[in-house]
C-alpha cells in the first residue's frame, strides 16, 4: 500500500487508516462490520465508527479527521443513504 502521512487527530492520538467505511448505520451496520473485519484480516486498517469512536468524544470532529487521514473511502450505498444528512456530509468531505 502507498504510504500516507500520519496525522494527529482531534483526540491527541496519532491515527492512520487505509480505508474509511461510510454507511447508514441503521441499514448496513452488519455489512460494514463484516467488511471492517475482512479488511482487518487482510492487514488493511479501516475506520469503522462503532469501533473507533469513544463515548463522550466529538463525533463530528472524529469523523472529519478520520476521513482526512484515510487513503481511500468505501461508501456503502443503501436505499436510505441519501436521506441521511450525516451520510451526505461525509461524502462532501471526501470529494472536497
Amino acid at each position: 500500500m502507498d504510504e500516507v502521512l500520519v496525522s494527529e487527530d482531534v483526540r491527541g492520538r496519532v491515527i492512520l487508516y487505509d480505508a474509511f467505511i461510510s454507511h447508514r448505520g441503521s441499514e448496513l451496520k452488519k455489512h460494514a462490520e463484516k467488511i471492517h473485519g475482512d479488511l482487518s484480516g487482510l492487514g488493511v486498517s479501516s475506520f469503522f465508527d462503532s469501533r473507533e469512536i469513544r463515548t463522550g468524544e466529538n463525533l463530528s470532529g472524529v469523523i472529519v479527521e478520520a476521513i482526512r487521514v484515510s487513503s481511500i473511502w468505501l461508501v456503502l450505498l443503501s436505499k436510505g443513504f441519501a436521506e441521511s444528512p450525516w451520510c451526505l456530509d461525509e461524502v462532501r468531505l471526501m470529494v472536497d
